[in-house]
Order: structure tokens, then sequence, then C-alpha cells
């Protein structure tokens, strides 16, 4: 089976064997593509792809995405998955006037273009100064399943993006297209990732990606 998930995360280090599967052909050196490897470990819908070292912050940030099953070595303390489903970030809004609801308004559209290039429905679409949201819904009959996007503003420039899914699912996959799409737009700065429960807890620092 050769799902091409987890070449594409990081293209640059692998390769294949004679019947297609992939394989890691060397090891990350630098931090971005240590997070590329990790992203790729992450993606590989089979498992075959898999972490074989030691490092503890790996082997820590691997089972907080739910792929600890994907580590040879396990910690004894193996952290149990953790959802960040809450990025903090400052924006810059582009046109005049700019205001809260202009800011508000690109921000959606820029996500909702990014979360609905899929197969499913961008529905429920609403912008204000204070609150914005909409909800994406793809499956079939008997199956339809729902993630909601919601933004409000914070201080100092700063907005609060908040992904949350209506089923037993953690939002890890739509957070890092989420991240992705970040990363790429100039617009985005300062960017922090939260638990909910780190995020009410007052614990500001966040992490800068997800995952």
């Amino acid at each position: 089976m050769a799902c091409g998930a987890p070449e594409l995360e990081a293209p640059t280090m692998m390769s294949h064997d004679g019947r297609g599967h992939c394989f890691f052909a060397r090891q990350p050196m630098t931090r971005e593509e240590t997070n590329a490897a990790i992203l790729s470990t992450w993606a590989s819908c089979c498992g075959a792809v898999r972490y074989g070292g030691e490092d503890h912050e790996i082997l820590v940030r691997l089972a907080e995405i739910g792929s600890a099953k994907c580590c040879d070595h396990r910690l004894d303390n193996e952290p149990s998955p953790v959802d960040r489903n809450l990025v903090c970030f400052e924006f810059t809004a582009t046109g005049t006037p700019v205001t809260g609801t202009v800011s508000a308004r690109q921000i959606m559209d820029y996500f909702a273009k990014v979360i609905g290039g899929g197969h499913g429905h961008v529905l429920d679409f609403h912008t204000s100064d204070s609150a914005s949201s909409f909800r994406y819904e793809w499956g079939g009959v008997g199956h339809v399943h729902v993630v909601k996007l919601s933004l409000e503003p914070h201080r100092d420039l700063l907005w609060l993006l908040l992904i949350r899914r209506d089923d037993n699912y953690a939002s890890t996959a739509f957070a890092i297209n989420i991240h992705k799409a970040l990363e790429r737009d100039a617009r985005f700065r300062r960017i922090r990732w939260f638990s909910e429960q780190d995020w009410h807890a007052g614990l500001i620092e966040g992490r800068p990606r997800p995952y």
C-alpha cells in the first residue's frame, strides 16, 4: 500500500523500495526537517513509517499527536494525546478602511478556502468585529462529520481561533492544515498553539505549532 502521505510531508528525506513502499532515506538534519519527519510519521496511514530513535522531545511530540504506536521506544511516562485546537496570532489586514470586521472577514475567508478545499461544504459563514464562525460538513448519509471554526479578537492586535469537531476525534488534522496556511501567509505572525485546557489555565506561552 502506497498512500503517498508521508513523502508529501517530507519529500527530501523519503525514498521507495522496489514495491513502492516509502521509507526514510536519511535522517533530519535541521529543526524544520525534524518537524517534517514528525508530520511524515503522523501522516502514515498504515503505520509503515516509524521512529526508531530515543530523543525524549520527539517521543513526547509523537505521543501528544497520537502517534506513540509508531515509536520503537516508548516512554515510561508517556503523555496522552493532546488536542491543540486553539491558536493565537497577530493579523495584518489588507485594504482600507481596516476595521475589526474587515480583519475578521479576511481571516475567515482565508480559512474557509483552506478548509473548504475538500469534498465537504462550508456552511453558516458569519463574521463581525466581536465573533465570527463557520462550520464545515463532510461525509454521507448517516456519517456526517462537522468541524466548527470560531474566531474572536483577543488583545494587542491578536486573534483567537478555536477548531472544534462534533465527534470524538481530535482536531489535529485540521489544526495542522490551518498551521500550514498561517505559515505561508505573511499577514499572520506571533503564532502560538494551545489546548483549551492550557489556555483556560493561563499557560500563555503555548507552542509554535500544534504538533
